[in-house]
């Protein structure tokens, strides 16, 4: 095969750009196992991913995005998503940054898994927020 030079510098210069912007990437902030409570309560793992939209830490900015929690507990949830460029994320966030799409699946509900869902299965008649 034939090597031409007079593109070569160009073609160079091109390769190691994208090789640096991979690297500068930003990667999304993820809650430690600390804060995310992980030692007292295991993530939940449920037998199909659920939708979800969630605030997601960058170090510049935050960002909404269209996620699947593929586990959680009483204090997180992890996500995982599919950035603009179409690379895989996933993250560690916390139970209140996130909302469900869609219905609460039957395991969670009976398990009382799911916090973030906004009730608890043993909420048989919720009541309406404020005093009692």
């Amino acid at each position: 095969m034939t090597h031409n030079r007079r593109y070569e510098a160009i073609y160079d210069e091109i390769g190691r750009r994208q090789i640096e912007e991979m690297a500068l990437r930003p990667q999304p902030l993820s809650l430690t196992p600390e804060e995310a409570g992980l030692a007292e309560h295991l993530l939940f793992r449920p037998a199909e991913p659920i939708r979800v939209r969630a605030w997601v830490r960058y170090p510049e900015l935050v960002v909404y995005v269209l996620a699947d929690a593929s586990g959680w507990n009483d204090r997180s949830v992890e996500l995982r998503w599919r950035a603009p460029d179409g690379s895989g994320r996933e993250a560690l966030v916390c139970a209140s940054a996130v909302r469900r799409l869609g219905p609460v699946p039957r395991e969670a509900r009976d398990r009382d898994l799911a916090p973030w869902y906004g009730h608890r299965a043993s909420d048989a008649d919720p009541q309406p927020p404020g005093p009692r």
